[in-house]
C-alpha cells in the first residue's frame, strides 16, 4: 500500500488524540473503474515508456472482451490483428533476405577444402 500525506508530521502530546480521514480505494486495478473513482486513481497504472502503445492496446483487449466474454479469446484476436497489421512489412523483409540470399557468395567450405577436416 503507498501512503501520501499532504500535511506536515503530527507531534502529539502522550495523552494527546487526533483523528485522522483517509479515502481509501481497494478493487481491481482497471483503467475504466478507476476513471469512475477519480482522485487520479488513473495514474496509478504505471505502463512506462510502452503508455502510447499499452493504452490503444488494453482498449482493444477489453473491447474484445466486452464483444466476446473470453479473455482468451480476446488475447489471440488482438494478436492476430497486430500480426495482419505487421504483415506487409514481414512479407517486404523476408522477400528481402531472399534476395540477399541470391547475392551472397558460397562459403569457402563448400569450395575447394572440401576434404579438408582443418578449414
Amino acid at each position: 500500500m503507498r501512503t501520501v500525506l499532504g500535511e506536515e508530521a503530527v507531534v502529539l502530546d502522550p495523552a494527546a488524540t487526533r483523528e485522522f480521514k483517509y479515502n481509501v480505494y481497494f478493487g481491481p486495478k482497471k483503467l475504466s473503474i478507476l476513471k469512475q473513482v477519480g482522485h487520479d486513481l488513473s495514474k496509478a497504472i504505471n505502463f512506462g515508456w510502452f503508455d502510447v502503445l499499452a493504452k490503444p492496446m488494453l482498449w482493444l483487449l477489453n473491447f474484445f472482451y466486452g464483444f466476446i466474454g473470453n479473455y482468451g479469446i480476446a488475447i489471440i484476436l488482438l494478436t492476430m490483428l497486430i500480426k495482419g497489421a505487421f504483415w506487409p512489412i514481414t512479407q517486404k523483409g523476408m522477400k528481402s533476405m531472399k534476395n540477399m540470399q541470391k547475392l551472397q557468395p558460397r562459403s569457402p567450405s563448400s569450395g575447394k577444402h572440401k576434404g579438408d577436416p582443418r578449414r
